[in-house]
């Protein structure tokens, strides 16, 4: 099974932080591939089937002490077809896992990991 990715992070203050996609991305192709998930890249995930995409969206709010809390959710995405007729089809949330919580910025992306066990015990 492989996965496109897409990050979601629209955090300012995170990013001057040092959180920002690219980092968080790359801890989320690590937690796939220790998973054996291979990512797919933006150019084949439209050559899959299916079309599978983890989209990963976290919202970070900072607080004083530079303390973040957060939200984190994580969705896989694919094209599905209605029972009812095969011939419509449409992209659905099929998998996904929501958590909440606070992280100083540098510990928000180490955090992915424990939201992929989840991913990968549900595969």
């Amino acid at each position: 099974m492989g996965v496109g990715i897409e990050i979601d992070l629209d955090s300012p203050e995170a990013k001057k932080d040092g959180l920002n996609s690219q980092r968080l991305r790359q801890a989320v192709v690590k937690a796939l591939k220790d998973a054996n998930v291979k990512v797919i890249s933006k150019l084949n995930i439209d050559k899959a089937p299916g079309k599978p995409k983890l989209v990963v969206l976290i919202n970070p709010v900072k607080h004083s002490g530079g303390m973040y809390s957060f939200t984190f959710i994580v969705s896989l995405d694919q094209e599905v077809n209605l029972s009812r007729d095969l011939n419509l089809k449409g992209t659905a949330s099929t998998w996904s896992v929501v958590a909440t919580g606070a992280a100083l910025p540098e510990d928000l992306d180490k955090m992915v990991g424990q939201f992929f066990q989840a991913f990968d015990s549900g595969k």
